[in-house]
């Protein structure tokens, strides 16, 4: 009996985040669907959201300085050739794996044909269904916008408002628009990563002199993440609290998935299939090694960021898996998460593709083989410029609809189940944020062992702590 309980005693131990998120996770659902029929009042309905409100706001408060601090101490403790190296690689699988998906949402969405005439007459009876005003951006300007951002003209301003196109009606025209730059409230996560990576890098060229920096960046990163691993066990109560609350936010579940069912059954088959069959193939593969161990090392941050519903907001609780679950390189972890809760959106290509298709089907449009081109290929393209906010990818379905003809109105129609849709490619995000680190650490272990056999030169033990003790300057 002793044996046992000490087995179950160390499964705690090791795993007691996962198994309190997915408590939280249970007991929310199940305390929501409770209260629900208790008819509560909106003071009730706020203080069931409150805790996770609070859990939120504290996940907030690490985002920043967690990002900035990490990318500066991981991008310093390597040298400028392996920093190009580790980003090529970076880059290049995020944009292949976004691609894919597209490619595989656009398969799906053939093949089960989720969209129908008569869906949009059963979901405009819904008072839970809005209405989205139509963005008049293109994919141009959103690009345009991506390079502004990744190039701020302020640094201070870019740690709390980003730079968007907007489009107002000229007094008097027809279809006159004048184009302004104007900032919008929110840290600009591509412009600080420019500069962090930028200041990192040039620290690692001037050696012994930045040194005396680079020590000062690591200690704020060792405190972070100190303060993320305290923090984090709050996450259970926030995750229950957030799904027991966005629960009764929802007027008639029921019937909004009874309409929506063949749509979301598509994404979630979709999802599915990349979380659980590809990324393991692709893991074992590239590895050698057993793929479901490393998915319940990071499982916990899935959870977080299911409810949380921001793959950015979920960014602490992804670092302190890879880094204390996963044991991935944290001059790795800390160099590739940070750039893709950016730009590594693998869940969004995939549900952008199917919901253009959606209404395209909903509407009786045929599609040509361009058009399917098209959709791929712009869905890849914003994917990667979405931001880690919830229902960020709504906005950029009018992009996406605009290269098919396909009328932008009927986006408001998947505003009625987008609160679970966007949970659920919020968690393949992330989760390809933590895969694609795993795998850029095992691409670039030469890099990485030639760094520490120059550590051993120069008399810095092997198992030194490469990123929080301010070691690794080239």
């Amino acid at each position: 009996m002793s044996s046992k309980y000490a087995k179950v005693q160390t499964f705690l131990k090791q795993n007691g985040l996962l198994v309190g998120n997915v408590a939280g996770a249970i007991v929310g659902l199940i305390c929501g669907f409770i209260i629900k029929q208790l008819d509560p009042s909106p003071v009730t309905r706020d203080l069931v959201a409150y805790p996770g409100e609070i859990v939120i706001r504290g996940l907030q408060l690490l985002v920043l300085p967690v990002v900035f601090c990490s990318l500066v101490s991981g991008s310093a403790s390597l040298n400028v050739k392996a920093n190009g190296k580790l980003a090529a690689r970076t880059f290049s699988y995020f944009l292949v794996t976004s691609l894919f998906n597209a490619v595989m949402g656009i398969f799906l969405a053939i093949i089960i044909h989720p969209g129908g005439s008569a869906i949009r007459s059963e979901l405009q009876s819904y008072s839970t269904v809005g209405v989205i005003e139509e963005r008049e951006n293109t994919l141009l300007d959103n690009f345009l916008d991506l390079g502004r951002n990744f190039v701020p003209s302020n640094i201070i301003s870019a740690f709390f408002e980003q730079t968007t196109t907007l489009y107002t009606p000229k007094p008097g025209g027809v279809d006159a628009f004048t184009k302004t730059l104007v900032p919008r409230r929110g840290w600009n996560a591509l412009g600080v990563i420019f500069y962090a990576l930028i200041l990192g890098s040039v620290m690692s060229t001037l050696e012994e002199k930045a040194k005396p920096l680079l020590q000062i960046f690591s200690a704020f990163d060792t405190v972070n993440m100190k303060m993320i691993t305290t923090f984090i066990w709050a996450t259970p109560v926030g995750v229950a609290s957030l799904i027991c609350s966005k629960v009764l936010e929802v007027s008639d579940i029921g019937a909004l998935f009874t309409s929506l069912l063949t749509f979301i059954f598509t994404v979630a088959i979709g999802l599915a299939l990349y979380q659980f069959v590809i990324m393991q193939l692709i893991y074992f593969i590239v590895l050698k090694k057993n793929p479901f161990e490393f998915y319940l090392s990071v499982l916990p941050a899935a959870i977080t960021g299911f409810a949380v519903d921001s793959s950015s907001i979920a960014m602490p609780v992804t670092l302190q898996c890879l880094d204390e679950k996963a044991k991935v390189d944290p001059r790795v972890s800390h160099f590739v998460v940070p750039i893709g809760v950016t730009v590594n959106m693998d869940g969004t290509a995939l549900f952008i593709s199917i919901a253009s298709i959606f209404i395209a089907q909903m509407n009786q449009i045929d599609l040509s083989i361009g058009s399917y081109v098209n959709i791929c290929i712009t869905a890849t393209l914003v994917s990667i410029a979405a931001s880690g906010v919830p229902s960020a990818s709504l906005t950029l379905i009018f992009i996406v609809l605009h290269t098919i003809n396909a009328p932008v109105h009927d986006v408001g129609l998947l505003l009625a189940i987008d609160w679970l849709v966007d949970r659920l490619r919020t968690t393949n995000n992330i989760l390809g944020d933590c895969y694609a680190a795993a795998l850029v650490e095992h691409w670039s272990k030469d890099e990485l062992k030639q760094m520490d056999d120059r550590d051993v030169q120069n008399g810095i033990p092997a198992d030194s702590p490469k990123l929080n003790d301010g070691v690794g300057l080239a």
